[in-house]
């Protein structure tokens, strides 16, 4: 039976990393004409699209370790994507007209023109994806409690990734072509819709235990843990800037910025659902070296 969950779940989770990604392109293509510049554009669409994830995991790991219904509440979590997701286009349309009142009213304040065009539509990104981030912790609890937890959650991580990359390398040469960019995410909405319904009718009759309450204060974290935690942020860092970067230059050669944005993407997220596929084998060989490695 948890086989068969695991599958399902998987199946679902690699569809809803390809959407994720066809939002991530067709967001940064929306915000080129806005911006009048794709790096710009790209770097905004990243960091809104971290931020989110990253509101969304923190939010979800506090909220998951009460839920009984885990699966039921990651349906949930799909259909507010795909809601929120198609309503984005009417959203992009008011930031425009946003914009342009404040261009109108302010010409020669650059600093207010970047900010206005930055802030909002980082919040508006920030909305659909925060639920985007909340996923994975709750998936966390439908595969938690055997002996076999740390290499399934990064296999999860990893199918996702992987359907990131899919999800990428479409929307960029296939889709968007296709549908346009609001008919792309249109039909990734709806996707994400039927993600989530189908993960509310498989999960209303899987009931996971509740953890114990956590203690009111956490104790502090170890002087190895508050390194741990800086070597990620440093990463996150280094990766995204480079992410910025090399598609800038892959424009500079492709010299269509969605191409480049999703043939850049599709490359980083298939390195790195590489990495998460083999990093429970890694920590199995090498124990506390595996940092190292």
């Amino acid at each position: 039976e948890r086989a068969s969950v695991f599958a399902i779940v998987a199946l679902l989770f690699l569809v809803s990393g390809a959407t994720g990604l066809l939002y991530e392109v067709a967001f940064s293509k929306v915000l080129a004409t806005i911006f009048g510049a794709t790096a710009f554009a790209i770097s905004t669409v990243l960091s809104a699209f971290m931020a989110g994830l990253a509101l969304g995991a923190h939010l979800g790991g506090r909220v998951a370790a009460r839920i009984e219904k885990p699966l039921l509440a990651y349906g949930i979590a799909e259909v507010l994507v795909g809601a929120m997701a198609a309503a984005t286009p009417f959203v992009f349309d008011a930031i425009s007209a946003a914009y342009v009142a404040v261009a109108a009213a302010h010409p020669d304040s650059l600093a207010l023109l970047t900010l206005a065009r930055g802030g909002l539509t980082f919040v508006a990104i920030l909305i659909p994806t925060s639920c985007m981030g909340a996923t994975l912790p709750l998936l966390s609890r439908v595969v938690s409690g055997t002996s076999d937890t740390a290499p399934r959650l990064s296999l999860l991580y990893a199918v996702n990734t992987l359907g990131g990359a899919l999800g990428s390398v479409l929307s960029a040469y296939a889709i968007l072509p296709w549908l346009g960019i609001r008919g792309t995410m249109r039909g990734a909405a709806l996707v994400n819709v039927a993600i989530g319904v189908l993960a509310i009718l498989k999960g209303r009759g899987l009931v996971v235990g509740v953890d114990a309450p956590a203690k009111a204060r956490a104790p502090p974290l170890e002087r190895a843990g508050r390194d741990l935690l800086f070597y990620a942020a440093l990463s996150g860092f280094l990766v995204f800037g480079a992410e910025v970067v090399e598609t800038h230059l892959l424009t500079l050669l492709i010299g269509n910025s969605a191409y480049a944005f999703g043939l850049m993407l599709a490359a980083f997220l298939l390195c790195l659902g590489a990495g998460a596929a083999r990093s429970a084998a890694i920590a199995r060989k090498y124990g506390d070296g595996a940092l190292a490695r």
